[in-house]
């Protein structure tokens, strides 16, 4: 980088350069770095989109580059993702919240009402909860949501998902259970909401993924064995079981798997079951409500 570099000049040549190497956001991406770097949000970029950036700033830019370069997702440069207009600590390796999921979280606001009769108190937990994204942003939106608890057993995700119950959850009733859920039985206690996003990835297919996901993600937040299905034929009926009745299930599934899924809603005793398409018109969550 050389002569002038103005804000607006520093966007332009670093979106260019992110499209020639494939990726896909290269906008976005480019202003979420030079934001990051600059200490701004992105509307002040625009704002001052014709300021000469110093030396050091744009030494630090540069740096951000190079890592994206390299194919690192821009929510473990710079340590977090907003996520239901909340944002969430996210450290290298952690699996980062994705926008899909986002449809869960709203679909279960919506109908909020109708699957507990405006009741008053309602006891949630969140499993696989890594970042904790789902069952803070519900807890966060539906205050008769009165305590959540979250499983996860991955150490860095564990290590975010405190930070951001901190952040977020400051003084309402949470319980944090670092938790292996394929190899332990759960805790005895009930709830009327259980969601999960597990990992569904057939391990045939990650290493197809996008480098952002097969070479920047813990494997463990991907893998769902041969068929990725492990997690639902192990968890379902245990859920089943820990749901208080009239309680609902919502999971994340992957692409092609909502028959399955909603078979194995239905073998555990599940009624009222589900499938919630993302923009795309793909299924991908299932809902079941336990009578």
């Amino acid at each position: 980088m050389t002569d002038e570099w103005t804000v607006l000049r520093v966007i332009q040549w670093t979106s260019e350069k992110f499209k020639n190497v494939g990726i896909d956001s290269f906008r976005l991406d480019s202003e979420l770095l030079i934001a990051h770097a600059l200490e701004k949000k992105r509307i002040e970029l625009y704002i001052n989109y014709n300021q000469p950036l110093q030396k050091e700033e744009l030494t630090e830019i540069r740096k951000l580059i190079q890592l994206r370069l390299k194919r690192i997702p821009v929510s473990h440069i710079i340590g977090k993702k907003e996520f239901m207009s909340l944002s969430y600590k996210v450290a290298s390796n952690v699996f980062i919240p994705r926008p899909d999921t986002e449809i869960l979280i709203e679909y279960l606001i919506d109908n909020f009402n109708q699957f507990f009769d405006a009741k008053e108190s309602i006891s949630a937990l969140d499993i696989c909860a890594g970042t904790g994204c789902i069952g803070i942003s519900l807890m966060h939106y539906i205050k008769s949501i009165q305590h959540i608890e979250f499983f996860e057993k991955d150490p860095a995700a564990l290590s975010c998902l405190i930070e951001n119950c901190n952040t977020h959850l400051d003084g309402r009733d949470y319980k944090i259970h670092e938790i292996d859920v394929l190899k332990s039985d759960f805790p005895s206690s009930h709830y009327d909401l259980i969601t999960c996003n597990p990992p569904y990835i057939p391990d045939s297919d990650i290493d197809k993924l996008e480098p952002e996901v097969s070479q920047h993600h813990n494997r463990l937040s991907l893998s769902g064995n041969t068929d990725g299905l492990e997690y639902y034929r192990k968890l379902i009926p245990l859920i089943f079981n820990s749901l208080n009745d009239k309680g609902v299930l919502g999971m994340e599934i992957g692409i092609g798997q909502h028959t399955d899924v909603a078979e194995m809603y239905k073998t555990a005793g599940f009624t009222d079951v589900k499938t919630i398409k993302d923009l795309n018109g793909i299924e991908r969550h299932v809902i079941g409500k336990k009578e």
